[in-house]
């Protein structure tokens, strides 16, 4: 090996060090965070660009986050230990035109879903919940759905196991696939057949893992009993 060949060796080996130390400092929070905050954009056939869902873990859209700190100000909205007015919602769910956002404390989590791209409210309201909830392979419903419009007519919750998908049941044995996203939150729209419902439309739940195999289920009481 000549003195030259040497020389470019050790000048590979030190740039593989330098990338190797670059990459370390660089940390998975602060990649995310970069992430998060681009749009989600697919080319259609014509050229354009149609806006998709906001990246899971992005942070909620003013207006959406507004709501959220005024409705948890209220006078008995604030509850000990979980979020609170200024509790940073992040998309954790996306399913049917619906984007599901979390805000998360120490002590628990809260919910809201954007209906913007549905007709109706910009949200759901909220449902608060201790971290303890739900419990391990278990299934935790916050809208059941049965509203009077689309907006209002969607199902949303929390599962804790390895889930990929949440099968709802419904009263009229009807099926809903939801599909798990960040932090075990899901989110999905119901048929318009459940609109209206006097008794909320959601019956039992069964979530499964990647490879088919069932991690947790509930079933909800018979309110028309």
């Amino acid at each position: 090996m000549t003195t030259l060949d040497t020389d470019l060796t050790h000048l590979r080996e030190q740039l593989r060090n330098a990338t190797a130390d670059d990459l370390r400092r660089r940390t998975r929070r602060g990649r995310i965070s970069r992430f998060a905050l681009v749009p989600a954009l697919v080319l259609t056939g014509a050229g354009g660009a149609v806006a998709l869902a906001p990246w899971q873990g992005a942070p909620a859209p003013p207006e959406v986050q507004r709501t959220f700190d005024a409705d948890r100000a209220l006078p008995g909205g604030t509850s000990p230990g979980l979020p609170g007015s200024g509790a940073q919602l992040v998309a954790v769910a996306h399913g049917d035109g619906h984007t599901l956002y979390a805000a998360r404390s120490r002590g628990g989590w809260c919910l809201t879903v954007d209906t913007r791209a549905a007709a109706g409210p910009a949200t759901t309201g909220y449902n608060c919940q201790p971290r303890s909830v739900p419990e391990q392979g278990e299934i935790w419903f916050a809208n059941l759905g049965g509203g009077s419009d689309g907006a209002d007519n969607v199902v949303s919750g929390r599962v804790r196991g390895l889930a990929q998908t949440v099968t709802v049941r419904l009263r009229n044995n009807d099926t809903v696939v939801a599909h798990v996203g960040r932090g075990g939150f899901f989110v999905a729209a119901l048929p318009d057949a459940v609109l209206n419902s006097d008794d909320p439309p959601v019956v039992s739940g069964e979530a499964r893992n990647r490879a088919g195999a069932v991690v947790a289920q509930t079933h909800l009481p018979d309110a028309s009993q």
